[in-house]
């Protein structure tokens, strides 16, 4: 399983930004049927997003 909390330096577009918060909330519903431990995951995933979007 890859490392998620690995530090990346990537640069993103804002077009891929943007293209993430619309599939993350595009999936939303699909993920509160599906995910086991939903509670814990969907707070990683608000997380790493929040921390995507303001590191500019």
């Amino acid at each position: 399983m890859p490392d998620f909390t690995a530090k990346r330096r990537t640069r993103l577009s804002a077009a891929d930004r943007a293209w993430w918060v619309l599939s993350l909330l595009a999936s939303q519903e699909f993920r509160f049927t599906a995910m086991p431990d939903r509670d814990r995951l969907a707070g990683g995933l608000g997380a790493m997003t929040l921390r995507m979007l303001v590191s500019g």
